[in-house]
């Protein structure tokens, strides 16, 4: 009679956590589906929209795509090749990365019909970021330069080497020919974040003056770099592990996340970092200690970079692209998991 209870309590538990399980991975639904590559998407700063980098292979034309985060409906598509897109503070105007040579800023206010401000040219631009306050907008380039433009004026704030105009620093590549700048934020209190790839890639921390306020190596590789949007946490993925820093006031390295972490992100509020691994997302708080996890069932994620995800800045919704589909979660759920 003991060994039948046992039974039929262990039962009872297998079923609870099926029913677990099954409520977690109900917490992501497909709500648009992506037919060519997509690099970036990004949530609006209200959370009501999700736009979407629809990438197309060779000389095909692609499109950015911005979708309701809630319906899935396509609100408004803007054709162009992109690689990143970045919206202003009111969500009235989108950054996008429109091909190779070139970025716009498009006004959205009526998002059937965007409407091109205007757009400058920069060889090999690979990636790009706008500031909190919507003043400054950054782009890097696969040669190793960074820039810092206006976007009321579109004066040149800094430049980095090799960047023809401007003010000159030799910035984070040291002695190097060039580092290709995989990525680059710009933070508060005027001060821009870029971070060489490559086998030796460099994470550096520079003023507008052009003054290298903080440098550190990455010995196997920089893959990507994450910064909440109070600009006091950092933490760099690299090759076979990823390192968390405090950059409020002068830099300090925290703390070590190892094993395959190439997608490790900051929440706007500094608070969590996710790492989607498997079929589950991992949470840590904002000095990389395990919380806990989520299951995310039938959706299983690369070991590699090749993950695009968001989080929406009021930390109500998460997106990620999946297998050509555009997916969106309950991140408050996922908070859950590491309470």
């Amino acid at each position: 009679m003991r060994n039948l209870k046992l039974l039929q309590v262990c039962f009872c538990f297998s079923i609870l956590s099926l029913l677990i399980n099954v409520t977690k991975a109900q917490n992501f639904h497909s709500i648009a589906k992506i037919n060519n590559y997509s690099p970036s998407i990004k949530f609006s700063h209200n959370g009501k929209l999700i736009a979407c980098c629809n990438m197309a292979a060779n000389d095909a034309v692609g499109s950015l795509d911005i979708y309701d985060s809630e319906t899935g409906k396509l609100a408004s598509t803007i054709v162009c090749n992109p690689m990143f897109v970045s919206f202003s503070p009111k969500d009235d105007i989108v950054m996008v990365k429109m091909d190779q040579k070139s970025f716009a800023f498009f006004d959205i206010t009526d998002l059937e019909r965007p409407k091109q401000m205007f757009s400058t040219k920069l060889d090999n631009i690979i990636s790009g970021d706008m500031s909190m306050d919507g003043k400054y907008y950054a782009l890097g380039t696969n040669d190793g330069a960074a820039v810092v433009l206006s976007t009321q004026t579109g004066k040149v704030m800094l430049a980095t080497y090799p960047f023809p105009n401007g003010t000159y620093t030799s910035c984070c590549y040291g002695s190097c020919k060039y580092c290709p700048v995989y990525s680059i934020k710009l933070l508060s209190e005027n001060r821009l974040l870029v971070a060489g790839a490559g086998m030796s890639g460099k994470v550096s921390i520079l003023n507008f003056n052009g003054e290298v306020i903080y440098t550190t190596w990455a010995a196997t590789g920089i893959t990507a770099c994450s910064v909440d949007d109070s600009s006091k946490h950092l933490v760099v993925n690299s090759g076979t592990n990823s390192t968390i820093y405090s950059i409020s006031g002068y830099p300090n390295r925290i703390s070590k996340i190892g094993n395959r972490v190439y997608t490790l992100k900051y929440s706007p509020s500094g608070n969590n970092i996710l790492d989607f691994r498997d079929e589950k997302i991992i949470v840590y708080d904002s000095e990389g200690k395990k919380m806990g996890k989520i299951s995310a069932k039938g959706y299983t994620f690369p070991s590699t970079d090749g993950m695009s995800f968001d989080i929406s800045t009021n930390e109500k919704k998460v997106a990620f692209v999946y297998e050509h589909n555009l997916v969106v979660g309950d991140f408050e759920a996922i908070k859950a998991a590491g309470k």
